[in-house]
């Protein structure tokens, strides 16, 4: 559980979050282990969920299927869906090497939200702002 603390702060939208919240997210991840070569995202398909990778290295291939990039232990992506469910996936991720992601799915984290109503529109808020700003990726090394 500690580590998955460590997971969920990086990913700015959590942050500065009521520890009740936190470990309720944190008890609603889910383990998954992906293989080399095998793909975690696919570019253009519909997304709803926020990948934290706890190990494991993977790519960041954009439309044309070429390689731009690595996401390495301590990074995210997928925030973007999570909260815009539907949302087309900007990048395929494939794995590089056999990688343990938690993942967090937009159903669960509004069944997280549930107890908090003036939390949710702060997050939709924070969304729409973050929206209209330039994406930086923690974690992400160019080739």
């Amino acid at each position: 559980m500690f580590y998955c603390k460590k997971l969920v702060f990086n990913v700015p939208l959590f942050q500065n979050m009521p520890i009740a919240l936190i470990n309720t997210i944190i008890f609603s991840l889910i383990q998954v282990l992906y293989m080399p070569g095998e793909v975690v995202v696919k570019y253009g398909k519909p997304g709803s969920s926020l990948y934290l990778i706890a190990s494991g290295t993977v790519a960041i291939m954009n439309s044309e299927g070429k390689e731009v990039g690595h996401l390495k232990d301590g990074a995210f992506f997928g925030e973007r869906a999570l909260l815009k469910p539907g949302t087309p996936r900007s990048a395929t991720i494939v794995a590089l090497e056999i990688t343990e992601i938690y993942k967090l799915n937009h159903l669960q984290l509004q069944a997280c939200l549930q107890p908090c109503p003036r939390l949710k529109r702060r997050l939709v808020e924070e969304n729409s702002q973050a929206e209209r700003r330039p994406r930086v990726r923690r974690g992400a090394q160019p080739e």
